[in-house]
């Protein structure tokens, strides 16, 4: 049987996303119509600055240059490891992909599920550092073994609300406006957002 809007999970059509709706479906066809010559003077503006999504690089800031470099040599471990790598990036990016790489093992399969060890004993470390330096007191230090890294933050929300809702009346308060993420997942989980408004 092909899949169809008909019998297609309903919970899935009830979802709606609206960094990616029709605002921001607009907002494309108008840009692409602000590039033709014959349109410049179409709209009272010359540009679309899209602010939907937590993106920099998509409203133009420059990326940063360290993490991706590191990330590059790490993927290809025959350029980190040779004499060329410091003719071609800086001496702290080969340090550290080449040290990333003696941590990894190997590149390119699957990482512990809760993300590599020694990434997860950095964020340990920079964890205890932080509340106790804001703090002024010794607090217990973070454990790497309570610490679950994720792809981003929108996987982190979706798997702590899948361990959360287990039936509809579960709810969960969401300050309003908020990001469309938390009553998407809400719904595919069938889940009950309970709105509140900020009062500053």
């Amino acid at each position: 049987m092909p899949l169809t809007l008909e019998n297609a999970n309903t919970r899935v059509l009830a979802a709606e996303y609206a960094v990616r709706g029709p605002i921001v479906v607009r907002a494309k066809e108008i840009d692409a119509e602000l590039k033709k010559k014959e349109n410049k003077k179409k709209y009272p503006f010359q540009q679309v600055i899209f602010c939907n999504i937590g993106n920099p690089q998509a409203v133009k800031q420059p990326p940063l240059s360290y993490p991706r470099e590191v990330s590059a040599l790490i993927t290809a471990p025959q350029v980190a490891l040779s004499s060329k790598a410091t003719t071609l990036y800086a001496q702290d990016v080969v340090d550290r992909a080449r040290w990333c790489i003696k941590q990894m093992g190997n590149t390119g399969g699957y990482t512990d599920s809760a993300g590599y060890a020694f990434v997860r004993q950095h964020v340990a470390d920079y964890i205890s550092a932080r509340d106790e330096a804001s703090s002024g007191k010794f607090l217990p230090k973070a454990s790497p073994s309570r610490i679950f890294l994720t792809n981003g933050a929108s996987q982190g929300v979706t798997f702590t609300l899948q361990m959360l809702i287990n039936k509809p009346t579960d709810g969960v308060m969401i300050p309003i406006p908020q990001y469309p993420l938390y009553t998407a997942t809400l719904t595919l989980l069938d889940g009950a957002p309970v709105p509140y408004y900020l009062d500053e």
